[in-house]
C-alpha cells in the first residue's frame, strides 16, 4: 500500500520529490508522490501528506476533523544539534535573523552554551534577556577551532559582505547550513552537503508520523550517507541477507545485466585459506569473522562490482560501520520457501538445524534493515536481477537530480 504525498509546485519541489523517494525506499515505506497546484492545497480534498515546503507539512486523515501541521521544524533543529552535543559551555556562532535562527538560539540557551553569538545587520537594536546571547556585527565573527558555526540566512547583509567568510560566491549563501569551524576553512564546500542533511531532518518526521515510529539513527545515517558519499555510477553494490535467499545467483545475474564484476565473499575466504567455509568456521569462529570483515573491506575497494556477502557479515559492528556509506541491497525470500528445506552445504550454522533460518530472521532483521539502501524479495533470480537493475538505474537518476537541484538552488 502506497501512502499519498502531495507536493506543492515550487522552485524546490523536484528536489523534495527526489529526497522523499529515497527516504521512502531506504525506510521500506512506499510513497505515492504527486505534484499539485495551489488550489488543491487550499481545498485539501484527499487524505494524505501535504508538503507546501520542507518546513511546512500538513497531514490529513479521514478520522480527524482537520489537517494537522507536522512539528517537523522543531524536531529537525533538535536532531541537527544532536551531532554536536554536548553544547554545554561551548561557543556557538549563528548568522541569521529569521524565525529559524531564533529557534536555534532558544535551543542553544536550553543546552546552556557558554555564549551564543548572533550576527545580524540590525544587531544594535537587539537585546536578549539571557546574557549568554550576544548580538554582534558580522565583522566581529572570529570563531576558534571547536566552535559551532551555524549559517541560517543572510541576516540582512549583502552577498559581498558574507563572501569573504562564507566560502566562494553565491554557492555559500544557502539556508540552514551547519559545520564545525576548521583551521583551513569556515564553511566553504560543506554547505551543500549540510543543506541536504537539514532538508532530510525536515522530511524524515513525515515518514515517522506516517509509520507511528521514530526512525532509528543507523537508518537516518544511511540516508545521509547515500546522498553525501555514494556515487552509484561506479560504486560497488553489496548483497546481504539470510542463508539461501539467492545472493549468489541473483548477484551473478545482476553483474551480467550491469556489466559489473562479480565477487563472492565466501569464495574469497576459501581461496585465501584453502579451506571450506565449514572447516574455517569449525577451526576458530573468531578468526573466521576476523577474516570475513577484512576481506569485506578489501572487496569493497573495487569499482563497478557486485559483492555477495555471507549471511553473518553484518554481525560485526565494524562491518556495519563500513557498509554505512556503501550501497547495500537486502535480499530476502518468503519464509515459507525457506521452511521447505535449505541446503546446509557451506552453511555451518544450519547443520542439523535447517529450521534455524526463522530464528536468524528475527535475530538479524534489524541489522539487515539498518545497513540497507533497498530491500527486494527474490521469487525468481532473473526477474529479481532485472528488477534490481531497474531500481539501481532509477536511483542513479534520483541522485543526479538531487545534486543538480541543490546546486541550482544554491546559486
Amino acid at each position: 500500500m502506497y501512502f499519498p504525498v502531495f507536493l506543492k509546485k515550487s522552485d524546490e519541489s523536484r528536489l523534495l520529490e527526489g529526497l522523499l523517494r529515497i527516504i521512502g525506499e531506504v525506510s521500506a515505506f512506499p510513497l505515492a508522490i504527486e505534484m499539485k497546484d495551489e488550489k488543491f492545497f487550499r481545498e485539501m480534498p484527499e487524505d494524505g501528506a501535504y508538503v507546501e515546503r520542507a518546513d511546512k507539512i500538513f497531514i490529513k486523515r479521514s478520522e480527524e476533523k482537520r489537517a494537522n501541521k507536522l512539528p517537523n521544524r522543531d524536531q529537525a533543529i533538535q536532531r541537527f544539534l544532536e551531532n554536536f552535543k554536548p553544547l554545554c559551555a561551548k561557543e556557538v556562532h549563528i548568522i541569521g535573523r529569521s524565525f529559524l535562527a531564533e529557534a536555534f538560539v532558544r535551543d542553544c540557551c536550553e543546552q546552556n552554551v557558554r555564549h551564543c553569538h548572533v550576527y545580524r545587520e540590525d544587531y544594535r537594536s537587539k537585546k536578549h534577556p539571557n546574557d549568554q546571547v550576544l548580538y554582534q556585527d558580522i565583522s566581529e565573527l572570529k570563531p576558534k577551532v571547536g566552535d559551532l558555526c551555524l549559517f541560517v540566512d543572510k541576516a540582512g547583509y549583502k552577498s559581498w559582505q558574507l563572501n569573504k567568510l562564507l566560502g566562494k560566491g553565491e554557492n555559500a549563501l544557502v539556508t540552514a547550513s551547519i559545520a564545525h569551524y576548521r583551521e583551513d576553512s569556515f564553511l566553504g564546500e560543506s554547505l551543500k552537503a549540510e543543506r541536504l542533511e537539514w532538508l532530510m531532518n525536515l522530511l524524515i518526521p513525515l515518514l515517522e508520523d506516517l509509520k507511528k515510529k521514530r526512525m532509528v539513527k543507523p537508518l537516518r545515517d544511511k540516508i545521509y550517507a547515500e546522498l553525501r558519499e555514494i556515487d552509484l555510477t561506479s560504486a560497488p553494490i553489496f548483497l546481504i541477507g539470510l542463508p539461501a535467499v539467492g545472493k549468489s545467483s541473483v548477484g551473478q545475474a545482476l553483474a551480467k545485466f550491469l556489466n559489473y564484476g562479480y565477487y563472492d565473499l565466501d569464495k574469497a575466504m576459501m581461496a585465501k585459506t584453502g579451506l571450506s567455509i565449514t572447516e574455517l568456521y569449525d577451526q576458530d569462529e573468531k578468526a573466521y569473522r576476523d577474516l570475513e570483515a577484512k576481506l569485506l573491506q578489501q572487496l569493497g575497494q573495487r569499482r563497478r562490482a557486485i559483492i555477495s556477502t555471507g549471511n553473518g557479515a553484518i554481525l560485526r559492528p565494524e562491518s556495519r560501520d563500513y557498509l554505512l556509506d556503501k550501497f547495500v541491497v537486502h535480499l530476502d525470500r518468503p519464509q515459507e520457501w525457506l521452511d521447505e528445506g535449505v541446503s546446509t552445504r557451506n552453511r555451518p550454522l544450519l547443520r542439523g538445524n535447517p529450521g534455524l533460518v526463522k530464528h536468524l530472521r528475527k535475530e538479524r532483521h534489524f541489522y539487515y534493515h539498518s545497513v540497507s539502501n533497498c530491500r527486494v524479495v527474490n521469487y525468481h533470480r532473473i526477474k529479481t536481477a532485472k528488477l534490481l537493475q531497474e531500481l539501481i538505474q532509477q536511483r542513479q537518476k534520483l541522485q543526479a537530480l538531487i545534486h543538480r537541484e541543490i546546486s541550482r538552488l544554491s546559486r
